[in-house]
C-alpha cells in the first residue's frame, strides 16, 4: 500500500517513483523505444519529406514536460 501512496501524492502520479518501483517496466519501455528511435533516425527521418520528425518529437516532449511542471505547480498552490 505504501508504494501506491508514494506514486500518487496530492492527486499527482509520480512517474519517477513508479519506474523506481517497477524497474522491469522501465527496461521494457526502453527496450522498445531505443530501437524504434534508432530505426527512424536511420530510415524515415533521413528523407527530406520527413526530416522534421525529430524536431516535432522534441517539441512535443518539451511541451509535455512544461505542462507537467505547470500542473505540479498548480497542485502545490491549491494544497
Amino acid at each position: 500500500m505504501t508504494k501506491i501512496n508514494d506514486e500518487i501524492r496530492n492527486g499527482q502520479f509520480n512517474l519517477a517513483v513508479f519506474f523506481k518501483h517497477n524497474l522491469l517496466i522501465l527496461i521494457g519501455f526502453l527496450a522498445l523505444a531505443i530501437p524504434s528511435v534508432f530505426s527512424l533516425s536511420q530510415g524515415l527521418w533521413q528523407s527530406d519529406d520527413q526530416a522534421h520528425g525529430p524536431i516535432i518529437l522534441a517539441c512535443h516532449l518539451v511541451i509535455l514536460a512544461d505542462k507537467r511542471q505547470v500542473s505540479r505547480n498548480d497542485s502545490k498552490s491549491t494544497a
